[in-house]
């Protein structure tokens, strides 16, 4: 008997009785083996598996314990846990973490989370005296510095200091020192500044 080495064309079939009926061989993706040595059906499931969970999610949880029991996490999924008092740094209410990493193995079932925020500091309300490295004056104190920015003990003099149409200095409409027509100030004492406040006062006398 002679043996062929060509590879010959045709269809699988079976014949029952005169009936005849194609076979189409069927192969499953498990039975498939892949260069790392999975198989299609494992990838497949992988590649479903992260697309699945490639978005970030928000989840909400009773406590930390609850937390902590949450699978298949990916970074940048929230948590708002409603009780998070198991958090050492949590005194009281609700808290809302990230993950935001996973362990060394990029392993989902050990997220390290971050708190990004506090129910109990959502409605802050902050006493003065609370304020780190905070102004000494009290709000009373700044309020009235404030008021009084403008406010002068020789407001008077200054008032009546102005200049005239050649831009000289006046004093009530007269001319301070210099030489010009009219009448003029000349300054003829000063008093220093006694008491530090950043104002001198002068005395003068108006020459006809």
């Amino acid at each position: 008997m002679a043996i062929t080495t060509e590879l010959a064309k045709g269809v699988l079939s079976k014949k029952v009785a005169d009936v005849v009926t194609e076979l189409y061989p069927k192969t499953s993706a498990d039975q498939v083996i892949i260069s790392d040595g999975t198989n299609v059906q494992e990838f497949v499931d992988t590649v479903g598996e992260y697309f699945e969970n490639a978005q970030a999610t928000t989840y909400v949880v009773t406590d930390i314990a609850a937390r902590d029991a949450l699978s298949k996490l990916v970074v940048g999924d929230q948590v708002w846990v409603i009780d998070a008092t198991g958090d050492t740094t949590v005194a009281t209410g609700a808290a809302k973490y990230i993950v935001e990493s996973l362990d060394d193995n990029n392993d989902p079932a050990t997220p390290v989370f971050k708190k990004v925020a506090e129910a109990e500091s959502m409605d802050v309300v902050v006493d003065w005296d609370d304020i780190s490295n905070g102004p000494t004056s009290t709000p009373t104190e700044i309020d009235a510095a404030v008021t009084d920015a403008h406010t002068h003990s020789n407001s008077a003099v200054l008032d009546a200091l102005g200049v005239d149409s050649n831009d000289k200095l006046t004093y009530s409409g007269t001319l301070v020192g210099g030489s010009g027509s009219g009448s003029e100030i000349i300054i003829t004492d000063a008093i220093t500044d006694t008491d530090d406040d950043g104002y001198y006062f002068v005395t003068s006398t108006p020459t006809p």
